[in-house]
Formats: structure tokens, C-alpha cells, sequence
């Protein structure tokens, strides 16, 4: 998990854009609620601001 953090902050994801839940096949309902809950979290966060500062700028 070290590693995959890591290479994500070197191309640029900031690390709160990250998460790993584990869901079993039969539990639809908490996978909804779990994709529910990052999708809002995410929107919260915003634009990517370390993603941004690495573009090019013109």
C-alpha cells in the first residue's frame, strides 16, 4: 500500500483522492452506499490541486 501511495503523490493524486473498501459480491446495497459516499467526498475535495500544478501551463 506504501508503494501505490507513493507512486500516486509522484504523478501527482493527492492521497485523500484514494481509498480501498472491501465489498463482497453479495452486498450491492453497501457497494452503492460506499461508491455514494467517495463520489461526494471527492466533490468536496475539488479540483486536483497538485494534478493541476504538474500541467502545462499556456
Amino acid at each position: 500500500m506504501t508503494l501505490l501511495l507513493s507512486m500516486l503523490d509522484y504523478l501527482g493524486v493527492a492521497g485523500e483522492r484514494f481509498r480501498v473498501e472491501w465489498v463482497s459480491a453479495a452486498e450491492g446495497a453497501r457497494f452503492a452506499q460506499v461508491m455514494n459516499d467517495f463520489a461526494e467526498h471527492i466533490a468536496a475535495l475539488g479540483e486536483n490541486v497538485k494534478l493541476r500544478d504538474l500541467r502545462c501551463k499556456k
